[in-house]
């Protein structure tokens, strides 16, 4: 290769290398960037109010040696008990069936072979809400008078359940705050903007139940059957991430974009 074929070919190179160059895409680095920290708490609230609504499971069972006799004196029995229901002002739109069945019934005995069936037991059950506490204890009453023979639970509760839950969802976010504030202050350095929030937890009080015998029995003694609603006790917590606002971070690491 002659001198001059050389030079040629070199400056092909250095040409080729700087096209290369103007193309590349080079990576920005930023010494010193810090990735702000973090202060990590629970909150909670808990708040106790007065019920204002009330679901009963109540209903009649009867039994009979055949299945068609059992179902139509439920039936007689029932229609009873929704014309009382009617006499209460309680709406067909609070009234519900929760339950209805007919089951044969079985000779256990010992010495009984094969277990012969020797009757039939039909149930029907209903939800009623009532909206008025104060006349609980005399629907009570009333509906054992009526020929309900099975009272298997009462549940109390609120008529506007959400209102009541985000009030104290509302207090349970102010305590994680002041508990990270408090947090924050106690380390020396300035709370910041809130990077997350988890909601966990809630409640309320279970059904308490109740047995048709002893209805009836205080229905005939003592008149209307006494109840104590008490109060709902309603719980929330949250777990909540507060950035830390260390001001010695370059703009960017805060979030906030650099001022030129």
């Amino acid at each position: 290769m002659s001198l001059n074929d050389a030079a040629g070919t070199l400056l092909a190179l250095v040409l080729l290398a700087l096209a290369q160059q103007g193309h590349a895409q080079p990576t920005k680095t930023i010494e010193g960037l810090r990735t702000p920290g973090t202060i990590s708490v629970h909150g909670s609230a808990t708040t106790s109010v007065k019920p204002d609504l009330v679901e009963v499971v109540a209903g009649v069972v009867t039994q009979a040696a055949k299945a068609a006799d059992a179902i139509a004196a439920n039936t007689a029995q029932m229609a009873d008990v929704h014309r009382l229901l009617k006499s209460l002002a309680i709406a067909e739109g609070d009234v519900r069936t929760r339950t209805v069945s007919v089951q044969p019934q079985y000779d256990h005995r010992p010495r009984a072979p094969g277990q012969p069936i020797i009757g039939y037991q039909a149930t029907n059950e209903l939800i009623i809400k009532i909206r008025d506490i104060n006349i609980l204890g005399t629907v009570l009453d009333k509906l054992v008078e009526s020929g309900t023979n099975r009272i298997t639970g009462i549940r109390f509760g609120l008529r506007d359940a959400d209102q009541a839950r985000n009030d104290v969802r509302r207090l349970a976010a102010r305590n994680a705050r002041e508990h990270a504030a408090l947090y924050a202050e106690g380390v020396g350095v300035k709370l910041g903007r809130m990077v997350s929030l988890t909601e966990a937890g809630g409640g309320g009080r279970a059904p308490q139940p109740f047995e048709g015998a002893m209805l009836r029995a205080e229905a005939t003694q003592a008149g209307p059957v006494p109840i104590a609603p008490g109060e709902i006790d309603i719980r929330a917590e949250v777990a909540v991430v507060f950035e830390i606002v260390d001001e010695q971070l370059p703009p960017l690491a805060r979030g906030v974009p650099s001022r030129r």
